[in-house]
Order: C-alpha cells, then sequence, then structure tokens
C-alpha cells in the first residue's frame, strides 16, 4: 500500500535541500533559496505522490512515483489532504513554534517560478533566506507527519 507522505519522493527533496543549505552557508544565497524552493516543493509533492506500475510483457516490471506538475506551493499545500495538513500544521508549531507553516508558503509561493531567471524584467529581485530555513523545517517536519501516516517497523 502506497503511504503518504513517500519517503522516497523525500529523499529526493532532501538533496536540494541539503544543497541549499551549502549554498547558503557559502554565500551563494540566490542558488540558495531557489534550491529550497524547489525542495519545499518536492517535500509538499511527498504528500501528493501516486504510484504508476509500468508492465511489460503483463508484468509489473517497475513502479515509479507521479506527483503533480505545478510550482506554485500554495496551490501544492492545498492540495494535501484536510486532515494530513492539521498534523502538519500542529507539528510545525510543536518543531518551530516561530514559523506559521500556511503564512511562510503563501509569501514564498512563488520564488522557484520568479527568481530562476533574475536577469528576467519580471524576475524577484531581492531574496531572503527565509526559503532556505523553510526547506530545513520541512524537512524535519515531513518524518514528523510520517510517524502518524506510516505504520511502525518492528
Amino acid at each position: 500500500m502506497h503511504q503518504l507522505p513517500d519517503i522516497q519522493v523525500w529523499r529526493t527533496a532532501n538533496e536540494y535541500q541539503e544543497a541549499a543549505s551549502l549554498c547558503d552557508e557559502n554565500g551563494k544565497n540566490w542558488a540558495g533559496a531557489l534550491l529550497a524552493a524547489l525542495a519545499v516543493e518536492i517535500y509538499l509533492k511527498s504528500f501528493l505522490s501516486e504510484e504508476i506500475a509500468v508492465e511489460f510483457l503483463g508484468e509489473v516490471s517497475q513502479i515509479f512515483k507521479k506527483t503533480e506538475h505545478e510550482h506554485d506551493l500554495e496551490k501544492l499545500f492545498n492540495k494535501i489532504p484536510q486532515q494530513i495538513k492539521e498534523i502538519m500544521i500542529k507539528e510545525s508549531n510543536l518543531l518551530t513554534p516561530k514559523i506559521d507553516l500556511q503564512q511562510i508558503i503563501v509569501k514564498n509561493k512563488n520564488v522557484f517560478t520568479t527568481a530562476r531567471y533574475c536577469y528576467e524584467q519580471n524576475s524577484i529581485d531581492c531574496l531572503s533566506n527565509e526559503i532556505v530555513r523553510l526547506s530545513e523545517h520541512m524537512r524535519e517536519l515531513v518524518i514528523k507527519v510520517a510517524s502518524y501516516t506510516h505504520p511502525p517497523i518492528l
């Protein structure tokens, strides 16, 4: 049975989150913010993942993950089932009370699409490392939520 959050998707987000934190630590703030926005997007998609089985000659030969084709963090967050969102908000408040999860997601909802080409006319002209902190927070938050939704491993 496919369970959400999808830990395989979470692991993919971790790669971007780690790179974002390294960029941030080394003064590469723009790249760090973009990588962090992508990590947050994938963390949210871990709650929306589906498994797709590919058959070859009548047998399942491989299982893939399918996620939403969306970059808007607010839209992704709103698609997460309500009961999971409630757990996310509760655990987010316990993990870091200073972070208003919904508010920060809405504030940064389009960072990835509006900042990746900083030389374009309609690009964001200033980024903070707030999205990097959110990506670090989301990494831990997904695991906290998984403790509710995944059966314990004996």
